[in-house]
């Protein structure tokens, strides 16, 4: 929201915001703190926390595609990727609901959520890699559009997988107890 605060003070419009780079961005310092704390935040969960080789280069990806945004190697993107990432960090939000809560309900119910997040993040990359060519990095541009085009869709993937996951299981318990097929979710 700090990073926002010209757009939402009126001395920017949303298109002049999306547009603005490190040196002319009167919001630099919200933007550099979001940057750093998305890299802070993903390299703590490469070391404390265990994961799957697949959220582990994911996490790498994301912490180069921040320091990519951050000096400027993807020209014109500072707040256009503060914005895509905030999006996706939405649904990485829902996802953690999900596993904190689970149950089968809770994961349909959030799941127009999750595409949402990364659908918006998938239009932003792409406007990104093909509107913005009049600033350059042309190659830096298309990169950031297949990586992360694959990356959101890799999470709608390990989403999906998820929901199936979760009905299946519900499906076993169905067969043995007669519970509703979409429970409520439960406490951890």
């Amino acid at each position: 929201i700090w990073a926002l605060a010209p757009v939402l003070d009126g001395e920017l419009a949303v298109t002049a915001w999306l547009h603005s780079t490190w040196s002319d961005a009167p919001h630099m310092l919200a933007l550099l703190c979001f940057h750093v704390a998305l890299i802070s935040y993903w390299a703590k969960d490469c070391f404390a926390t265990p994961m799957n080789q697949l959220t582990m280069a994911h996490h790498v990806v994301s912490i180069l595609a921040t320091v990519a945004s951050m000096i400027e190697w993807l020209p014109h993107a500072a707040a256009l990727f503060a914005f895509g990432a905030f999006t996706l960090e939405c649904g990485s939000l829902v996802n953690s609901v999900c596993e904190l809560f689970p149950g089968l309900l809770l994961r349909v119910v959030m799941t127009p959520l999750m595409s949402a997040s990364n659908a918006l993040a998938v239009a932003l990359v792409l406007w990104y890699a093909a509107a913005f060519g009049e600033f350059g990095g042309d190659i830096a541009r298309w990169i950031a559009a297949v990586v992360g085009v694959a990356l959101a869709l890799m999470r709608q993937k390990e989403w999906h997988k998820r929901v199936a996951a979760d009905c299946a299981a519900r499906e076993r318990a169905d067969a043995g107890h007669a519970t509703p097929y979409l429970a409520a979710p439960t406490m951890p």
